[in-house]
């Protein structure tokens, strides 16, 4: 049986942690390269902010019953985006844009979007299968399966960004 509160609880933790990093930087820092050249703070908080809203149209999208754990999928998909060693292709849909980046605005559309998926952990089966989308590593997903996603996710830019000494 799926805890919805525990759900929430994880979500909440999630995104409070991801405002505060985010929070952390000023508009010069949000838009200034990595010493590794990989994307800015801002871009990766626009490219978090497109993955979550893909994840809310697919959640509220349809679903199917499942014939194994709503969970099933979760400890891969945690292992994937946990390990920093491995490099991950974003699929093109969800690049950020080459503008600069207003963190205030992206920090409050992140917010939003994370506010509609406790609002769908609340209201939708987590167990069903959403059969809108499949995603390209771990195929079909459970609604539980995409909230962990978008959290580890997170998780994985926030883990990387701290990595690195920012260029002067």
């Amino acid at each position: 049986m799926i805890e919805t509160e525990a759900v929430i609880a994880d979500l909440q933790l999630s995104t409070s942690l991801l405002l505060k990093f985010f929070s952390s930087f000023d508009s010069e820092d949000f838009n200034k390269q990595t010493t590794d050249g990989s994307w800015t703070p801002g871009e990766i908080a626009e490219h978090l902010l497109r993955l979550d809203i893909a994840i809310n149209r697919i959640l509220q999208g349809p679903s199917r019953s499942a014939n194994r754990a709503a969970d099933e999928k979760s400890a891969n998909i945690k292992y994937v985006f946990l390990d920093l060693e491995k490099k991950l292709q974003a699929p093109r849909e969800i690049f950020p844009s080459d503008t600069i980046k207003d963190p205030f605005s992206i920090i409050g559309k992140i917010r939003s979007e994370r506010h509609k998926m406790i609002e769908m952990v609340q209201t939708k089966d987590l167990s069903e299968i959403c059969t809108s989308f499949s995603h390209h590593a771990f195929g079909e997903l459970t609604r539980l399966e995409w909230v962990y996603l978008s959290i580890y996710h997170a998780e994985r830019h926030m883990l990387h960004l701290e990595k690195f000494i920012f260029v002067d």
